[in-house]
C-alpha cells in the first residue's frame, strides 16, 4: 500500500442460515431508520391504512387492566418503550411517557384506541417502529440458482432466531434443466412447465409426468427428493420484504419501494409476465436480450409461485434494494447486519429479552470466527481476526 504496510487478506464463508440471520438484522434496522414515506402512502391507499389500524389495535390495546379498550400510563409505557430508539432505559421510558401525554387528548389519564391511532397514523417514526417490532415477519430472496424464505422463530424461547426455508431453484434453472430452450423465446406452454415444477418444489410432490421426458428429468427428480426434508409453510401473515431476485421481479412489475397487498402484488406480476410473453423486446435478434428474457420470465413466475402459495391473502410486501437515509444509501446484506451487531456490542441499547437476542446474534459470528480459527490452525496459518485487529 501507499503507507508501505503489507496486508494478508483471509476470507470466510457463513452458512446460509447465518447469512439469513444477519440479513434480517439489516432489514429490520433499515425498516425502522430509513424513509419509507408511510404517511404519504396511507393517503393514497386506504387498504393499507385499514390494515395498519387493525394490526396496531390488536397489538397495543383492547386489554386494559382496569378498563377494557383503554390503557393506563404504566401499561402504555411498558408496551411502547420497546419502540423507542433512545439509547438508555431512562430515556426510552421518558419518550414513552411523552407519547402517552400527547395521545391523551382528553386528559383522562388513559389512552383509547381512537386516541392512539389518531397519533400513530400521522407519525412516521412510530409507524416504522411498529412495523419493525411487530409486523415484519420475514424476507423473500432468490438468485440464479436458489430461492429462500426467512421468517422469525415463533418460539418465544428462541427470540431473535430465524427459520430458513431454501431450495436449489433459481432464475437460471429453467434454461440449465432444459425447461426453456436456450435458443428460443418462452411460450405459454413452456412457462406452464416451469410453473408446474415450482409447485412440485413448494408442495413437496414428485416430478409430474409431463416433465419426465426432459433430458434433465433425473436431476430434477433428485432435487425434489433432496427437498422433501424441507417443509415450506403456508398462510403466513404480516409484512414481508423482498430482496435480490424478488426485488428485480417487483421492479419489472413496477411495485418497488411501497407496501403492497399480496393480491395486488400478484396481479402486477401477472401483468408484467403477460407483457413479456407478448413482446420480448428484440430477444430474437440479440442473444443477450434473449438471455435476459429467459431470466425475467423465470423470475416473475418464481416470485408469483412462491408468494401465492406461502403467504396469506392478508399479507403485505415491500420490495427494495437501495435504502436511503439522508444522503446515505444502504443495501440489505448480511455484512450490514454483522456491522450493526458490532455497533450494539456495548449493550447500551439492549435490556431484558432484547439483550438476550443480541447475545445470540453475537454468538453466531463468534461461532463463524471459531470455525475459521480451527481451519487455519490445521493449516498452520495465523488467525485472520488477530491480523486485522
Amino acid at each position: 500500500t501507499a503507507s508501505g504496510k503489507q496486508w494478508e487478506i483471509y476470507y470466510f464463508l457463513l452458512r446460509k442460515e447465518d447469512e439469513a440471520f444477519y440479513e434480517r438484522i439489516a432489514i429490520g434496522w433499515l425498516l425502522e431508520n430509513t424513509d419509507l414515506k408511510l404517511t404519504d402512502t396511507f393517503a393514497k391507499d386506504p387498504k393499507l391504512e385499514g390494515y395498519m389500524r387493525r394490526q396496531t389495535t390488536s397489538w397495543a390495546l383492547l386489554s386494559g387492566r382496569k378498563n377494557i379498550g383503554q390503557m393506563e400510563q404504566d401499561e402504555f409505557i411498558e408496551r411502547f418503550m420497546p419502540l423507542s430508539r433512545q439509547p438508555t432505559f431512562e430515556r426510552r421510558a421518558w419518550e414513552a411517557l411523552e407519547w402517552f401525554r400527547v395521545m391523551d387528548e382528553d386528559g383522562s389519564g388513559t389512552i383509547t384506541v381512537s386516541e392512539m391511532l389518531n397519533c400513530m397514523l400521522v407519525s412516521e417514526d412510530l409507524l416504522q417502529a411498529v412495523i419493525r417490532h411487530r409486523l415484519f415477519v420475514g424476507t423473500l430472496a432468490g438468485g440464479p440458482r436458489s430461492v429462500q424464505l426467512t421468517v422469525a422463530e415463533p418460539d418465544p424461547e428462541k427470540e431473535g432466531e430465524v427459520q430458513m426455508h431454501y431450495a436449489k431453484v433459481g432464475t437460471r434453472s429453467p434454461v440449465v434443466w432444459g425447461l426453456f430452450n436456450a435458443q428460443e423465446e418462452v411460450t405459454r406452454e413452456v412457462l406452464l412447465r416451469w410453473e408446474t415444477f415450482l409447485v412440485s418444489v413448494i408442495e413437496n410432490v414428485p416430478l409430474s409426468a409431463e416433465l419426465e421426458d426432459l433430458d434433465k428429468a433425473q436431476h430434477m427428480s433428485q432435487l425434489l427428493r433432496e427437498n422433501q426434508s424441507q417443509e415450506w409453510p403456508s398462510g403466513l401473515r404480516g409484512i414481508f420484504v423482498g430482496i435480490s431476485s424478488m426485488f428485480y421481479a417487483a421492479r419489472d412489475a413496477g411495485i418497488t419501494a411501497r407496501l403492497i397487498q399480496k393480491k395486488d402484488c400478484l396481479s402486477a406480476f401477472t401483468t408484467a409476465l403477460e407483457a413479456e410473453l407478448r413482446d420480448p423486446k428484440g430477444a430474437r435478434e440479440d442473444p443477450k436480450k434473449l438471455q435476459l428474457h429467459h431470466q425475467k420470465v423465470a423470475n416473475l413466475a418464481m416470485a408469483h409461485s412462491f408468494i401465492s402459495r406461502l403467504l396469506h391473502d392478508d399479507a403485505w410486501l415491500y420490495f427494495r434494494r437501495s435504502w436511503q437515509m439522508g444522503q446515505s444509501s444502504f443495501i440489505a446484506t448480511w455484512s450490514l447486519g454483522v456491522f450493526l451487531n458490532g455497533k450494539r456490542k456495548d449493550g447500551n441499547q439492549a435490556t431484558g429479552k432484547t439483550a438476550g437476542a443480541f447475545t445470540r446474534v453475537r454468538s453466531r459470528l463468534d461461532e463463524a470466527v471459531d470455525a475459521v480459527e480451527h481451519m487455519e490452525e490445521q493449516n498452520k496459518q495465523h488467525n485472520w481476526a488477530r491480523r486485522l485487529s
